[in-house]
């Protein structure tokens, strides 16, 4: 759980890599749909990354995979226990499609969370 929690914190201060890396060591000890949903969150951390490069065609590329993964679990999200939420992926993907050149204001609003199985947002 001490991954998750480094890569909300990193996440939320916009250090992508980081965010990303972190997560990805929690990643390789899951199985099934939870290694899936993790590598969603994963892949919006990544996006992060290709956007404060400038490189919008493949970071949109990477959230629609995104988005389709977690399409794939829905179901079992509430279930997994801690897991990372990052509301808003939809509506960057949204403002990528319009393609304007203030992505990085687009990704400033996304906060990474950690839920509890109880549902409740534990605070990091």
């Amino acid at each position: 759980m001490e991954n998750l929690r480094l890569g909300i914190e990193y996440f939320n201060q916009g250090k992508y890599w980081e965010a990303h890396e972190a997560w990805e060591l929690e990643w390789l000890k899951l199985q099934g749909s939870e290694k899936i949903y993790l590598q969603a969150m994963i892949q919006v951390a990544a996006m992060g990354v290709l956007l404060q490069k400038g490189r919008s065609e493949p970071a949109r590329r990477l959230v629609q995979s995104a988005l389709a993964k977690l399409a794939a679990v829905h179901l079992e999200i509430t279930s997994f226990s801690p897991r990372v939420e990052i509301p808003g992926v939809e509506n960057v993907l949204r403002e990528l499609d319009r393609s304007d050149k203030n992505w990085m204001e687009k990704l400033a609003p996304l906060r990474a969370s950690l839920v509890l199985s109880s549902g409740e947002l534990c605070r990091t």
